[in-house]
């Protein structure tokens, strides 16, 4: 690379000379990550959240493994401020259509409530329930009734008007 440069003595002149390792700027946190392991692990902690957690039939209840991709989904929106996520709760299609209703909700309110707990705004996590009304899964299979027996965190549009506004704060 140096001899390419060297045989280029005008793109020298204009762009300076080539960029090495210790020049590049936060080359710590490019190539390790705060608690100091290599590259790979830091490139995993950038993979995207997971943006669903699974529920038992007829519960609210998180399991251990939801709980612990909600609070990755925390980790995500304290690094990126200006993340303001809605949580829609879903059922399957057992049980009469308020019960449904509620039961989302109740699956929503859960993973708010962790989220919350986990260290995100309260301020920036909307709750809506579709219960059995938009299914994830059209199918009937136990396979795609599991499906449905979920929350899911779906991030949402800043207002362009007054950005870091919640969408209830939202002008219309």
């Amino acid at each position: 690379m140096a001899k390419f440069w060297a045989g280029l003595p005008f793109m020298a002149a204009l762009v300076g000379a080539p960029p090495t390792f210790a020049q590049t700027p936060d080359t710590a946190a490019i190539y390790k990550n705060s608690a100091g392991r290599p590259f790979a692990d830091a490139r995993a902690e950038r993979a995207p959240v997971t943006d669903q957690v699974s529920f038992a039939s007829g519960s609210a209840e998180l399991s251990a493994q939801a709980l612990a991709v909600i609070e990755q989904q925390a980790n995500w929106m304290l690094r990126n401020p200006a993340t303001r996520v809605r949580v829609e709760g879903y059922a399957d299609l057992r049980g009469s259509r308020a019960w449904n209703m509620r039961l989302g909700e109740r699956r929503a309110e859960a993973v708010r409530d962790a989220l919350v707990r986990a260290g995100a705004p309260w301020s920036r996590i909307e709750v809506v329930s579709f219960g059995e009304d938009r299914p994830w899964d059209l199918g009937a299979s136990p396979a795609a009734l599991q499906r449905n027996r979920i929350a899911r965190t779906v991030l949402l549009p800043a207002c362009p008007e007054a950005p870091g506004r919640t969408t209830r704060e939202c002008p219309r």
